[in-house]
């Protein structure tokens, strides 16, 4: 049986065994430094699938929650010095979706747009771009 955490209209379940606090510090591990769910699952003595769990039921709260401080291109004061630079975020090698090989990187991945002040605050963030669409 997995943990409940009501969300509105809708139950979001994670592994009791790690708890919310828990299941939140694995995906953002997971985002953050981009390791596998094994190596972090290793790392704290749990299963990979267990990570896999917490990390599929949060990270759709997650992205909800960061959406509503993230500022549309639109939004962002171009009164000021904008510094606008892109990453490749790596994700798995799908034979199917060659459109994700970036050639620059080696790698699949998808491709955003940061834009920062010279503070080194994101101002916005683009939504992913399939490696084809990148001149």
């Amino acid at each position: 049986m997995e943990a409940e955490y009501e969300q509105s209209a809708e139950t979001v379940r994670f592994p009791p065994v790690l708890g919310l606090y828990t299941s939140m510090m694995v995906t953002l591990i997971y985002v953050r430094t981009n390791q596998t769910q094994a190596e972090i699952g290793e790392a704290r003595g749990w299963s990979q699938s267990t990570i896999s769990r917490a990390i599929t039921a949060l990270t759709p709260l997650l992205a909800r929650a960061l959406a509503m401080v993230i500022p549309t291109a639109e939004e962002v004061d171009l009164s000021q010095t904008v510094i606008i630079d892109g990453s490749l975020l790596p994700c798995w090698s799908w034979r199917d979706h060659p459109e994700l090989y970036s050639g620059k990187h080696k790698t699949t991945g998808y491709n955003v747009q940061v834009a920062c002040d010279l503070h080194g605050r994101v101002l916005w963030v683009s939504d992913p771009i399939d490696q084809c669409h990148v001149a």
